[in-house]
């Protein structure tokens, strides 16, 4: 689906497929993500949701809705860290991080806080070595 709604907004603009992209994720991703949260299948759709979300938070930005972009990077980087999609993860805090910066917000932009504290983040893919003494 995320293909499909980044061709659209490519062929469409943003703007005319934010609202679709927004209905699509209230009306059928979101109750999905509530009914199937113990399923196996979770870590999947919350990494796609969480893919999608980003996408969202790119079109709201297009369209200058800033603060609306915030918040859909935060819900993005959320379902991503809940997905321990890495990939995703990283994405989000760096389309955070940028718009930040476009808004002249440098100190936000060098410090997101999408999570309550460090011990909600995802764990890193490569565990930091330890410094020789």
């Amino acid at each position: 689906m995320a293909v499909l709604f980044a061709h659209a907004a490519e062929q469409f603009g943003g703007a005319d497929t934010r609202a679709s992209l927004a209905v699509y994720l209230s009306h059928s991703v979101v109750p999905a993500l509530h009914t199937g949260r113990s399923g196996q299948g979770y870590p999947q759709l919350a990494s796609a949701a969480a893919q999608l979300t980003v996408l969202l938070g790119g079109m709201c930005a297009d369209s200058a809705r800033d603060n609306a972009a915030q918040h859909c990077y935060q819900i993005a980087a959320r379902l991503a860290a809940d997905a321990h999609d890495h990939t995703t993860f990283a994405i989000a805090l760096r389309a955070m991080a940028t718009q930040a910066h476009h808004q002249g917000q440098h100190a936000t932009a060098n410090t997101p806080r999408c999570w309550p504290s460090p011990c909600d983040a995802p764990t890193p893919i490569v565990e930091p070595r330890a410094q020789p003494s």
